[in-house]
C-alpha cells in the first residue's frame, strides 16, 4: 500500500521486515522494485524485477523492468526489454 503511495522509504522497510520474518525474494520483489524505482535506485530496482520475470507477475515485471531501464538511460536495453 505504501507504494501506490508513493511512500517508497517506509515501504522499502517493510520489505525489509518482510524478508527478515521469511517472505522470499520472489514473493516482494516486483512492488519492492517500483519502491526501488521510486526511491531512485534503479539498479536495484532492476535486480528486483529480474527476479520478478520468473513469477506469476511476469508480464508486469517486464513493463516495469523496461520502464526502469528508459528512466536510467538505457534505451536500447529497455526497447528490447519490451
Amino acid at each position: 500500500a505504501l507504494v501506490q503511495m508513493m511512500e517508497p522509504q517506509p515501504a522499502l522497510g517493510y520489505f525489509e521486515e518482510a524478508q527478515r520474518l521469511g517472505a522470499s525474494q520472489g514473493t516482494i520483489a516486483l512492488d519492492r522494485g517500483l519502491a526501488f524505482d521510486l526511491a531512485g535506485d534503479q539498479a536495484r530496482a532492476q535486480s528486483d524485477y529480474q527476479v520478478a520475470l520468473s513469477g506469476r507477475d511476469a508480464s508486469e515485471a517486464r513493463r516495469r523492468l523496461a520502464l526502469s531501464l528508459a528512466i536510467g538511460g538505457n534505451r536500447t536495453e529497455a526497447l528490447s526489454t519490451l
